[in-house]
């Protein structure tokens, strides 16, 4: 049974969050050890974009500007998520052999096959949209400005609803993958959007479905993490490494966000 590190970063700023995601994945790529699963939650709300998003044909600017809202951009692909603290996220990095060589897509299935586990223990009827009778609104394949409101082949559904979502790098045989795990939804993100249509009615969370307990979940999926992956977590901290590369992508963030240059931020 393989051995991971695990790292639950808690409640932090954005900045950090996407800056140690990044640092983790470089880190890895230079010293490939143990591989790594995360969970952190955002101290204040955020809007992450996927890596190859152009933030001028998706934002709205002054919306932005007017909250104060940290915009970031991913290293992964997909597209916008609005985070905020009702949020459970979580990241790995491992070599592909870790999870069998797959192709992205069924790589996609072997990971979060754990979500799906976790929601099926709580009662709850999760299927990927590809075998969910009930995705035909979504058009499966067609993309959206915003994450929630389009559809892939292993995107999770419950009552035929996305909840989540989950986008991945690969580099130099190496993986990294997160994932967002909604417990409420904000009100409005569309406001940050130029379309302000985020198929809310394509979408739910967790407290709708009458999960309430944050921290019975949070064990529920290391359980099923480890069945569903057949490996062993063992809590551990950030190197001194992936601190100094956290420090150097976070403040490259916030510099970014400062100027109000909402065009080529890279997590």
């Amino acid at each position: 049974m393989d051995k991971w590190r695990f790292i639950d970063s808690g409640l932090t700023c954005p900045y950090y969050n996407m800056g140690l995601d990044r640092a983790l994945f470089e880190a890895f790529l230079s010293d490939k050890t143990m591989p790594v699963f995360r969970f952190y939650r955002w101290r204040n709300p955020a809007l992450s974009l996927g890596r190859f998003q152009n933030p001028k044909k998706v934002l709205d600017f002054n919306n932005c500007r007017k909250d104060n809202l940290a915009v970031l951009k991913r290293i992964t692909g997909g597209t916008a998520i609005y985070h905020w603290q009702n949020e459970l996220t979580y990241s790995l990095t491992c070599p592909v052999a870790s999870i069998g060589s797959l192709s992205v897509k069924e790589s996609y299935r072997k990971i979060t096959s754990f979500l799906v586990a976790a929601y099926r223990r709580l009662g709850l009827e999760a299927q990927y949209a590809k075998d969910s009778a009930l995705a035909a609104p979504f058009k499966i394949g067609r993309p959206a400005d915003f994450c929630f409101a389009g559809c892939q082949e292993y995107d999770i559904l419950i009552q035929g609803k996305k909840i989540g979502g989950n986008a991945q790098k690969r580099k130099k045989g190496v993986i990294f993958q997160h994932g967002s795990i909604p417990f409420k939804l904000p009100k409005n993100p569309g406001k940050y959007l130029l379309n302000k249509n985020c198929g809310s009615k394509k979408y739910l969370s967790l407290s709708e479905l009458g999960v309430t307990d944050f921290y019975q979940f949070k064990n529920i999926l290391i359980n099923s993490f480890e069945n569903n992956l057949g490996v062993k977590l063992i809590s551990g901290k950030i190197n001194k490494l992936e601190e100094e590369l956290a420090a150097k992508y976070s403040k490259q963030l916030m510099q970014f966000f400062k100027k109000n240059e909402y065009t080529t931020a890279l997590a």
